[in-house]
């Protein structure tokens, strides 16, 4: 009664509450469906802008009971790999020929967690998504369609906008199907332009190995933990 009350106070009612809280129970439904997939392939490809410099971004994740293969590519280099084997969460830099291992939680939302952790802040938030964590927004709005939900938080600006615009479109079986997300921010270093899309799949098998052996000449990282940082290498 006392949050109702406080919430009611910034003059937000029950039905105003109910049309903020139903588009995202449509969006994290869709998620729970697609963690209890036997497979799952999610392929974010994108870029930011900021100033004259440009970067293209690729994220693989590749998930198989319980078990999880991540690799991420920075302007086509391969920049990160990250390995749940059931027992072992293993984080590989290839650039600097480094391991690192944790021990795996229990859950997929946790291991995920975990990859998000070790990853680039630009590819995090599609990672936070397949984790079961969307609202990331402070003062969203909503667009609910048939067979997506957009969520969005902007201000218009001389015929653009700035903010940040997503969507979470679904497939028939109410499994995510596909997710975007865009952001056009003023920063202190220029403006800023981003775009993500991710696209989901569930094959009946994957030629994939959820297994990780240190390369050759690999070395362990001396600076765990220390190193989860969101940066990602």
């Amino acid at each position: 009664m006392r949050v109702l009350a406080t919430l009611t106070a910034f003059g937000l009612t029950t039905a105003a509450l109910s049309q903020i809280e139903n588009p995202y129970l449509r969006i994290e439904s869709a998620i729970a469906q697609t963690q209890v997939q036997a497979n799952v392939m999610m392929d974010v490809t994108g870029w930011q802008s900021t100033g004259s410099q440009t970067q293209q971004f690729q994220l693989r994740l590749f998930s198989r009971d319980g078990k999880v293969f991540a690799e991420q590519f920075v302007d086509n280099v391969r920049r990160l790999v990250v390995v749940a084997d059931g027992v072992k969460v293993w984080r590989y830099d290839p650039i600097l020929n480094e391991y690192t291992f944790l021990a795996q939680p229990d859950t997929l939302p946790k291991t995920v967690s975990l990859v998000t952790a070790w990853s680039r802040m630009q590819l995090q938030r599609p990672l936070r998504a397949v984790a079961g964590s969307v609202r990331w927004l402070t003062i969203p709005q909503f667009e609910d369609g048939r067979n997506h939900v957009r969520v969005f938080q902007t201000r218009p600006i001389q015929g653009d906008w700035r903010g940040t615009e997503t969507l979470f479109a679904f497939d028939d079986e109410g499994r995510m199907d596909r997710m975007t997300i865009e952001d056009k921010l003023d920063l202190a270093e220029g403006f800023q332009h981003s775009w993500l899309e991710g696209r989901f799949s569930y094959p009946v098998t994957m030629q994939v190995e959820f297994i990780f052996t240190p390369p050759a000449g690999a070395k362990p990282a001396a600076d765990l933990p220390v190193r989860i940082s969101g940066d990602g290498g």
